[in-house]
């Protein structure tokens, strides 16, 4: 992560080959000990875990939609 996501934000999700998912981020899962988070910060070496009705690809991108 470089930046903040927050549960409630919408993001887009870029696959490979530039197809994009659009969603709103309803729950985070820190990867590390599987608790639920409401919010990861760029710069803290986390790995989080986005739920999806959508499987999302290896080397997928996500981005935070800013208004």
């Amino acid at each position: 992560m470089h930046n903040s996501i927050k549960v409630g934000d919408n993001v887009e999700i870029i696959m490979p080959f530039y197809d994009i998912i659009k969603m709103k981020v309803k729950k985070m899962i820190d990867s590390k000990n599987g608790e639920e988070i409401k919010e990861a910060h760029g710069g803290q070496g986390r790995i989080i875990i986005l739920e999806s009705s959508q499987d999302i690809p290896p080397y997928s991108v996500i981005r935070r939609k800013v208004v």
